[in-house]
C-alpha cells in the first residue's frame, strides 16, 4: 500500500448544509418582495379607483345639484414657464360664502382675473369646499376612463400572480 492518497476537491453539494442557508434566505427575500409588490399593486388599484370614483361623483353632483354663489377675486399671480422667462398663466385666489361661511379657494383655470372682480362659483351642496366655475365645469364629464389605469394594474397583478405560481410549480415539480 502506498502512503500517498489522492484527494479530489469537489464543489459543495447543492442539497447540503453549506448552501441550504443561502437558498432559504433567497427564498424568504423573494417571497417578501413578491408580497410587497402585491400589496403595493392592490393599494394603488384601490387608491386610484377611489380617487376616480370621487372625481366622477363630484363632477356629477356639481352638474346636477350645484348651487351658484358669487365670489370675489382676492389676488392673481403670474406663473412662469420652465425656463422662468415666459409666462405660463395665472393662479388666482378667491373667496365665496355659503350659508354664512367664507371659503377661500384657488380658482380653476389659468386666465387673469382682476383683484376685486366677481366670479360665479358652482358649489356642491354636500361639501361647499368642492367648487368650480361654470366655464371649467362645462368641459368636465364623469367618465369610466378614470378606471382604465386601475384596470390595467389589476391585469398586471393577475398576470404576475399567475406567472409566479406557474414558475414555482415548474421549479418544484420533479423533472
Amino acid at each position: 500500500m502506498s502512503p500517498i492518497r489522492r484527494v479530489v476537491a469537489t464543489s459543495p453539494d447543492p442539497e447540503g448544509p453549506e448552501s441550504s442557508a443561502g437558498t432559504t434566505q433567497s427564498r424568504v427575500v423573494g417571497r417578501v418582495l413578491r408580497i410587497a409588490m402585491v400589496v403595493l399593486l392592490v393599494g394603488a388599484i384601490v387608491l386610484l379607483s377611489w380617487a376616480g370614483h370621487t372625481k366622477n361623483r363630484q363632477i356629477s353632483e356639481l352638474k346636477t345639484q350645484g348651487q351658484t354663489h358669487q365670489g370675489v377675486v382676492v389676488s392673481c399671480l403670474g406663473e412662469l414657464g420652465g425656463s422662468g422667462s415666459n409666462p405660463a398663466g395665472y393662479s388666482c385666489q378667491g373667496t365665496y360664502r355659503v350659508n354664512g361661511v367664507r371659503y377661500q379657494v384657488t380658482l380653476p383655470g389659468t386666465s387673469f382675473r382682476a383683484p376685486g372682480s366677481r366670479f360665479v362659483a358652482v358649489v356642491a351642496p354636500s361639501d361647499p369646499t368642492v367648487m368650480s366655475t361654470p366655464a371649467v365645469l362645462a368641459g368636465e364629464e364623469a367618465s369610466n376612463a378614470v378606471y382604465r389605469l386601475p384596470a390595467a394594474l389589476l391585469v398586471v397583478l393577475l398576470v404576475g400572480v399567475a406567472g409566479d405560481r406557474l414558475l414555482r410549480r415548474r421549479t418544484m415539480s420533479p423533472s
